[in-house]
This record gives C-alpha cells, structure tokens and sequence, in this order.
C-alpha cells in the first residue's frame, strides 16, 4: 500500500508526490523499511492569447505619435490551463521609411508565459505609422512689374518674389513650387496677367492647399517719333492752301517697345498773320501707345504766305491834241481797278505823267 505527500512546486501547474510504499505479508510481518516514490506532476501546456488587431495611427504637430497599447490595443483572451494573472509582454522593431520623414512601421511581437515557464507562440501586430498634415507656407504678394525696351520682361521669383514660412511637422527641406497660367491683353501688347500658383507637397506626399499669386505686367515706356521739319506753303488764286501732311509733311521714326502700327495724329492752331493772305499753322504732333503711353508732344509750325502779286485794270489811254492855242476838251477818266487773290483794301498810287507838245 502507498500514501502519498503533495507538495506545491514553484509554479500553480508543478506538484511534488512523495508516495510512500510499505509491504505486509499475510503474517503481519512488515517489511524492513518503506520504499519511497517521487512522482513530479508538470504543466507543459502552453498559455494562449489572441494579439491586437494591426492598426494604423497618425504623426501630431510634431512628428510625434502615441504608439501605447492604449492608442494601438492590447492582447485579449490570455488563458492558460493553470496559470492565473498572466500579462502578455511585446518587444517593438521600428523602421522608418527612407523619404518620408513622418512614416514608420512597428512590428510588435507579442508574448506570454505562464508561470511555469510555458511559452505561448508569439504573435506579431503591425502598426502603421503615418503623416497626414499638410505643411504650410505663406505665397508671395500680388506685385506689378515691367516691360523692357524690347517689350519682354523679368517674372523671376527674385523679382517677383517667393515663398517664406514653409513649415511641416515631419519633413525637412521641402520647397514650394509654381505654375504659371499667362494672359496677353488683347489691346495692349505690353500687358499681361501672370497667375501664379503656388504648391508645396511634403516628403509624405501631404499638399498643402494651393496659393495664387497675381502678377501684372505693365508697359509704361513712351513711344517716340520724329515730327516734320517747319515748313512755308504758299496761298492759290483764290486765297486757300493745302496744309495737308502730303505737302507739309508727315512724322517719321514712329517706333514703340510693345505697340505696332501705332500711327501719330496732330492738332492745328491757325493764327492770323500780318497780313491777309499770311497764316501761321501751329500743329501739335501726339503719339500714343496701344496701352496708353503718350509721347512727348512735337510741334511743327507751318507758314503760309501770300505771293501771288495783285493786278490793276486802268481807262484806256486818251491823247488830245491842241487846237490852235485853244483850251483842252474836257475828258473823264475811270478809276483804276485792282484785283488781288487775298487782299481786299488796297493802296493805288500813280505818278501823273507829262503832256507832250
């Protein structure tokens, strides 16, 4: 026959039996001594747990991010077949990815051992790391620039300037970029309206919101041109004249740095001369662009004069002969009659010439 001692071992699943053998024959005789029997009970059952789901979680504002079991998840289930109050522990591998500063993968391998030393199969919960906030930047103000003397123009961003304050909460280095989208004025070959739109894209791939910057282009140099000399014209038979630009002259040289077939046009003040056939014709030469740039004004003064000489028609000639030493007959003479193409008072003189005998 046999009793048995049990003792607990070092974990809840491991027991000690000390089993006591003794012998009696049917005589009563015992037998010397009792044989003694260790019986080891072990748990080699291993512990179970189901691991977190994988799960995908956000940078902050600062490129943080909460990867705790509160935010990630924990193991549920954890059971085993003796053990109690066993907590499931994880070891993290973190890699991040090698252009985007905000992204990273975390392998957490989970494990959990009973008291016995019973090892459950790891499982492994993948948890994404991602970036989603957009960087930021400040555009460039609208701003006017101009037209060169060739009618191009510099729409550089050292001119027209650049973009400042690009910020993101992960990644480094990044720079704006632009488009640009150019409407020509229909009328005024040196203006233009550049829209600038302004991107900035983070390593991660986040946009920021796009930024339109507008950018005028103005042309604001004069035309030029040369007037026509000064001139004299000359009055007809009938006291008019031709100040027509045919006679007296047209501009030259007209040239702009933007507008072509500008062509200049004139203004005449005509005053009174000291005479009635003598005119002077102040014209004034203007010259403007297609977007409004007006040349220096250029006067031309054009002279007109009066040469044609007047005419006289007088009585015929009248001889009258002496009679004998008697009285002359008396004999009336017509006035003399002048004709002149502008003049109308005139001053008649004569000399009286001398009979002859």
């Amino acid at each position: 026959t046999y009793s048995d001692a049990i003792a607990d071992g070092d974990c809840a699943g491991k027991k000690i039996i000390t089993r006591t053998w003794s012998l009696v024959d049917a005589c009563g005789n015992v037998s010397i001594s009792d044989s003694v029997q260790t019986i080891t009970v072990e748990d080699t059952i291993r512990p179970t747990f189901t691991r977190p789901d994988d799960i995908t979680i956000y940078t902050n504002d600062t490129c943080g991010y909460d990867a705790s079991v509160s935010a990630t998840g924990d193991v549920t289930n954890e059971s085993d077949n003796c053990s109690t109050g066993i907590e499931a522990t994880y070891t993290d591998d973190t890699v991040a990815d090698a252009t985007c500063e905000g992204k990273k993968v975390i392998t957490r391998t989970w494990s959990l051992v009973d008291n016995c030393g019973n090892s459950a199969a790891d499982q492994v919960q993948t948890i994404t790391v991602l970036d989603t906030i957009r960087p930021t930047f400040t555009r460039p103000a609208d701003t006017t620039i101009y037209a060169d003397a060739s009618c191009g123009y510099n729409a550089d961003t050292t001119v027209t300037g650049s973009v400042t304050n690009e910020s993101d909460n992960c990644s480094t280095g990044i720079e704006a970029t632009y488009t640009d989208d150019t409407v020509a004025d229909a009328t005024c070959e040196g203006k233009k309206v550049i829209t600038r739109t302004w991107s900035l894209v983070d390593n991660c791939g986040n946009s920021a919101a796009d930024q339109v910057q507008t950018i005028t282009v103005l042309d604001t140099i004069r035309p030029t041109f040369t007037r026509p000399a000064d001139t004299t014209i000359y009055a007809d038979a009938s006291c008019g004249y031709n100040a027509d630009t045919t006679v007296t002259g047209s501009v030259t040289n007209e040239s702009d740095n933007c507008s072509t077939g500008i062509n200049a046009t004139y203004s005449d003040a005509i005053a009174d001369g000291d005479c009635a056939g003598k005119k002077i014709i102040t014209r004034t030469w203007s010259l403007a662009d297609k977007c409004g740039n007006a040349a220096e004004t250029q006067v031309q003064t054009i002279t007109v004069l009066d040469t044609t000489a007047p005419t006289i028609t007088c009585s015929d000639n009248f001889t009258q002969n002496t009679d004998n030493g008697k009285p002359y007959a008396t004999v009336t003479l017509l006035d003399p009659i002048p004709v002149d193409n502008c003049s109308a008072t005139y001053s008649i003189s004569y000399s009286p010439a001398t009979p002859t005998n």
